[in-house]
């Protein structure tokens, strides 16, 4: 009775995919659980995992999934398709009947779809954990790469998801393309390997000396006279903000985030909790990529 109950299970597809989450996560959490606060942009489907299916039953598979992302919780959705409407148009072809399920059902992006096999025998859930790993693998090779790569090197392809990372590889070497100055990039240089070190007051220090810097950077470009001419004890990132201000090189609104920013980045302590001290982290780079824009901008005049 348990085996019929336990085999039972494994013909529920969106259960077999609850399993094949789990895993995932375990793998994520067995190798990774010590950096995957800061790290989750990764590892996408840690959370979770958004997808669509189709429930057909037909031959020596289950169903078809597609994959769009990753998710907070599992997110399924069946595509409403019976067996007798896809098998007189794709003449049973995974092929045909996985391009057909695409272009006539998912209007969604698919980042990945695969053959769930059916349960002839306990060989189809190994099948589940191996696409578990695959999708481990390939995420996990994707993080050791970028935390051996240089980040003065720009990495030829980046997975999109990880944008929102605070050590994001991929925006940090666009500020370094988009501001060429040396003293600059040392400081984000740094700011990033303090970061991967959890070296948490060293990042955001450095963080705020390259905001203050683009600060300087910009009216430089703009007008040399304007930092010769402020005395010394006035030489701070609010007098800055007001230069830039009142000559009309930022607007009201990203002055006042800049000294949020800067604001937030004192409040940090020792003892700050990981979601917190990166939210901050995240906000001093957010401010100080407005202001490379800011910085990029003077090009054009």
């Amino acid at each position: 009775m348990e085996e019929k109950q336990y085999l039972w299970r494994y013909n529920d597809i969106e259960k077999r995919m609850n399993e094949l989450h789990k895993k995932y996560k375990e793998l994520v959490d067995i190798f990774f659980g010590d950096v995957i606060d800061k790290n989750t942009g990764y590892f996408p489907f840690y959370s979770g995992i958004k997808y669509s299916y189709a429930d057909l039953n037909i031959s020596f598979y289950r169903g078809l999934i597609y994959i769009h992302g990753g998710s907070e919780g599992m997110q399924a959705k069946k595509i409403n398709i019976s067996v007798d409407d896809v098998l007189k148009r794709t003449e049973r072809s995974f092929e045909k009947l996985s391009e057909y399920i695409k272009s006539t059902f998912i209007f969604e992006k698919v980042i990945h779809d695969f053959q769930m096999f059916n349960l002839s025998d306990l060989a189809s859930i190994y099948n589940d954990d191996a696409i578990a790993h695959y999708y481990f693998e390939t995420h996990s090779d994707l993080y050791l790469s970028d935390k051996s790569t240089k980040i003065y090197r720009t990495p030829n392809s980046l997975l999109e998801n990880a944008n929102d990372l605070p050590a994001s590889l991929r925006k940090y070497t666009q500020l370094l393309e988009t501001v060429n100055d040396k003293d600059f990039e040392t400081h984000i240089v740094e700011a990033y390997d303090c970061f991967m070190s959890e070296k948490r007051l060293a990042t955001s220090l450095l963080l705020g000396r390259a905001l203050e810097l683009m600060c300087r950077l910009i009216l430089n470009k703009f007008d040399k006279d304007i930092i010769k001419q402020t005395p010394d004890y006035k030489r701070n990132i609010r007098t800055f903000l007001n230069e830039m201000e009142n000559n009309d090189l930022i607007e009201e609104h990203l002055k006042h985030s800049v000294k949020a920013a800067i604001e937030h980045r004192n409040s940090i302590m020792h003892g700050i909790k990981i979601e917190e001290y990166n939210s901050i982290i995240q906000t001093l780079f957010d401010e100080i990529a407005k202001l490379s824009n800011v910085y990029k901008s003077l090009n054009k005049q």
